[in-house]
């Protein structure tokens, strides 16, 4: 089960770190198929493990301040993506720790990603090349550079560990294992990083355990000061090399302010203020952000920081959910035995994406939220204790229930597929394809605002161009359902108050103006 379970995270970070919606739907259904698939061989196999159940108490601690926040969200439909991709990732946290009970299963699960290395590496280094000295970021497969750096550093200490006990054995997998961990740095230097590079610098003493450190430092007293030097020359040629972009000192190719991230956090924290006990809704602070926004800070969807995400979208008890949740993680997965078992590499990934992902975007993408779900569960699983080994009846239920989901998930995908259409055909003017494209979609998935404020756009047109006055009304109502989805995006608000004033409801218009005008005056627009 290995390598189903490293193929379907090969796909999640192939397919753009399965941000999109398609990506998304089919990494539900595969884990699934995974979930369903290791129920039925414990029940039918006596000498199987069964599924480990003994942080099935603690999910709720962090999942009932997540439906809360859901629940309360400004924006639900948003809500509702990023809460699968979070109970997605709870079934795999669970799977892991079943699958990767030991340390040959975790080697041969990272073995099986090696590929994967040399296939970022393949595409990271062109686009580095191809504008340098000036220079780009090189993403690989997914989205953007810090993604690509969330992806890449939780498996440096498992190639580093693998690498050199191969080497120590002369083992016929050395250069094998050599070639993943070389394909990695490639990717990670291609990053232009210097917070993943901090990252590594930090973590790198603590790859081979404290005893080892020492031990080395006592044998090779000379090349324990060339290494520091050597990481620490690296790191100020990154760090020369960043600015030198950041401020535009001739080297890179645009400018820009080096405080953004703290405008970033602080506008997380004005957002945590305003809703402190389950923040303005899971996934939302893209859609908060503009509300909040003065002056000419940089625009971003994330605010490059997790816990500052975490303490925006759910307030005081999604982080403390978490943070309870991690502790009681953390109090079974360091104890001796598990750690003597071979977990020391993967404890030390762990922390690394934490690391990165406190001053970095890393977790608020679901590729990443499955490598953290993954790891935990590894890294944890030699201390599980508790097992449900269904019975074929509870397996056939089970797999009822799962089977009685998948239209859902189906309806939200083809949804956004109606959208896209009417998106298209209300660039070409057609506002009756439009109109039915939009219609269907809010059929299909009530929850988006979206698809009401495309039904409101394509009425609006039919009306300015067919004159029917039924259509303004229509686009009125449509906008005010697109409103009651998404409350604090002030555009809307704008384009109301324009279908208001077409219709000569000039006080109402003034009304929606004003509530516009107030987000504008926090930048919004």
């Amino acid at each position: 089960m290995e390598l189903a379970l490293s193929m379907l995270l090969i796909f999640s970070v192939v397919a753009n770190g399965a941000h999109d919606l398609w990506a998304a739907s089919l990494v539900y259904t595969a884990i699934g198929i995974l979930f369903l698939t290791q129920a039925w061989r414990a029940a039918r196999r006596p000498e199987m493990q069964g599924l480990p159940l003994d942080f099935l108490p603690w999910l709720p601690v962090v999942f009932v301040p997540l439906f809360l926040s859901f629940w309360r969200s400004v924006n639900p439909g948003e809500s509702r993506m990023e809460l699968l991709d979070w109970m997605a990732a709870a079934v795999l946290f669970i799977l892991a720790g079943q699958i990767l009970k030991d340390r040959d299963r975790w080697i041969r699960f990272v073995k099986i990603l090696i590929p994967l290395f040399w296939l970022e590496a393949a595409l990271s280094i062109p686009q580095f090349w191809k504008y340098f000295p000036a220079g780009t970021e090189a993403a690989g497969t997914l989205v953007n550079a810090n993604i690509f750096v969330s992806f890449l550093l939780p498996w440096l200490p498992s190639l580093v560990s693998q690498t050199f006990l191969c080497w120590k054995k002369n083992n016929s997998d050395k250069w094998f294992w050599m070639s993943g961990l070389a394909a990695n740095l490639l990717c990670l230097a291609t990053t232009s990083s210097i917070w993943g590079w901090i990252c590594l610098i930090i973590g790198f003493p603590f790859f081979f355990g404290l005893k080892a450190l020492n031990q080395f430092i006592k044998q090779h007293q000379r090349l324990a000061l060339i290494i520091p030097l050597a990481l620490i020359i690296v790191g100020e040629i990154i760090l020369v090399y960043k600015f030198s972009r950041t401020y535009g000192w001739g080297v890179g190719n645009y400018a820009r302010s080096s405080f953004s991230r703290l405008d970033w956090w602080a506008i997380g924290y004005a957002i945590f203020k305003d809703h402190p006990w389950i923040g303005v809704g899971i996934g939302n602070f893209q859609n908060a952000f503009p509300a909040y926004k003065v002056g000419e800070i940089q625009s971003t969807l994330f605010a490059h920081s997790f816990l500052v995400t975490l303490l925006a979208e759910t307030g005081i008890l999604g982080l403390l959910g978490t943070f309870i949740f991690f502790t009681r993680w953390l109090s079974k997965t360091l104890r001796p035995q598990p750690l003597a078992e071979g977990r020391r590499e993967i404890v030390l990934g762990i922390f690394l994406l934490i690391f990165f992902s406190t001053i970095s975007v890393g977790l608020e993408y679901f590729a990443i939220l499955l490598i953290m779900a993954i790891f935990l569960g590894a890294a944890v699983a030699p201390a599980l204790m508790t097992f449900w080994k269904p019975r074929p009846f509870s397996a056939t239920i089970l797999s009822l229930l799962l089977l009685a989901g998948a239209p859902y998930i189906l309806s939200i995908f083809m949804a956004s597929q109606n959208f896209v259409d009417g998106r298209e055909k209300l660039k070409t003017g057609d506002a009756d394809g439009a109109i039915s494209a939009f219609k269907t979609a809010t059929e299909l998935d009530l929850l988006p605002s979206d698809p009401h404020r495309g039904l409101a756009q394509s009425h609006y047109l039919r009306y300015k161009t067919k004159g029917f006055s039924e259509d303004l009304v229509k686009a009125i109502q449509e906008q005010n359902e697109a409103i009651a989805r998404n409350r604090i995006y002030g555009v809307l608000w704008a384009e109301l108050g324009y279908y208001l004033k077409e219709a000569g409801r000039d006080i109402d218009a003034a009304a929606a103006f004003e509530k516009a005008g107030i987000l504008k005056t926090e930048g919004f627009l």
